[in-house]
């Protein structure tokens, strides 16, 4: 009985360490996924900023302003969409992400 119950607790043991093990390899793959997410976003934010920064020094009318907001609109659009496809393709490697809401 004493053998017993000495290999139920090497059992046990030996799960209690595999699932710490697994615990600490799933938070390692997040920090990941939040890197490569911050580096999407980041590389994204600096693509677009280059793109209004030319156009925006040349506004000198109302209608220039106007248009300068419908080509920045698109631009923002598409800089999202490309942040999207990058998360989709993050999440189908990990799985669905916990993302907080969308504050835009």
């Amino acid at each position: 009985m004493q053998a017993f119950h000495t290999e139920l607790m090497q059992r046990k043991q030996a799960l209690s360490e595999l699932k710490a093990e697994l615990y600490s390899q799933q938070q390692q793959d997040r920090d990941g996924i939040e890197q490569q997410c911050s580096a999407a976003i980041e590389k994204a934010r600096l693509r677009l900023a280059g793109q209004l920064k030319s156009p925006g020094s040349q506004l000198t009318d109302e209608s220039a302003w106007e248009d300068f907001g419908k080509q920045g609109g698109q631009l923002l659009r598409t800089a999202l969409a490309d942040i999207a496809h990058s998360f989709v393709a993050l999440s189908g490697n990990y799985g669905q992400l916990q993302l907080p809401p969308a504050q835009v």
